[in-house]
């Protein structure tokens, strides 16, 4: 009687377990090359003077901004105000040149640009984004 309620309860257990274990293994088989299109823009800022580097645009909208984070450099992180990297992800949506245009700038005081920066790019046939 013990072993017959233990399988009942033990069996859905199993098979949750089953299941989620396919459920990662094919999930970890998928490759996604577009990684292969995607150009990190990386800008020098530091959050704690107020600025942060902005993405302002694209003139021909030839690339698709993805996003942005900040990475404090390592090493740093327990100086004051050492600064870090203010990373910008692209993808590029069509062949061609484009330029791409960046302010730094505090978020309260949209009229005080302390540094502007424009990058200019070529997004070639393979839709991969090259900085020039």
């Amino acid at each position: 009687m013990y072993n017959v309620s233990m399988r009942k309860l033990l069996f859905p257990l199993w098979c949750s377990f089953f299941v989620a274990a396919l459920l990662v293994a094919s999930c970890a088989s998928v490759s996604d090359n577009s990684d292969n299109y995607v150009k990190v823009i990386s800008l020098k800022g530091d959050p704690k003077t107020g600025y942060q580097w902005v993405y302002i645009g694209s003139e021909s909208g030839k690339v698709a901004f993805i996003g942005s984070k900040y990475e404090p450099r390592i090493g740093d992180r327990y100086l004051i105000g050492p600064g870090g990297d203010y990373l910008f992800s692209f993808r590029g949506l069509e062949k061609g040149r484009d330029r791409l245009g960046f302010e730094y700038r505090r978020g309260w005081q949209q009229d005080d640009i302390a540094q502007s920066k424009t990058v200019d790019v070529v997004v070639d046939g393979d839709l991969n984004v090259i900085e020039i």
